[in-house]
């Protein structure tokens, strides 16, 4: 399951205390594509399980939708443009 704890340094939760949802989604509007969580991981200097994580929290916040392309491969867009 995914830790949920919140804190002062650490508003979003997750294992990255330098990460937000509000990083990752201004990432994704930045983004010229659809990206794998392996991806934002890679690119914001984090796990791709705690870029999933937040992807997670903006695809429920309504945020972000992901489209399954295999059982391995997820890519993810921003809802609407900034």
């Amino acid at each position: 399951m995914y830790d949920t704890t919140m804190t002062a340094a650490n508003p979003g939760g997750g294992d990255d205390p330098d990460l937000s949802r509000e990083r990752v989604l201004n990432f994704m509007y930045d983004a010229d594509w659809p990206v794998t969580s392996k991806y934002v991981g890679d690119e914001l200097g984090t796990s791709q399980q705690n870029a999933y994580y937040y992807l997670r929290q903006l695809r429920d916040a309504g945020e972000v939708e992901r489209l399954k392309l295999s059982s391995n491969v997820v890519l993810w867009r921003p809802l609407s443009p900034r």
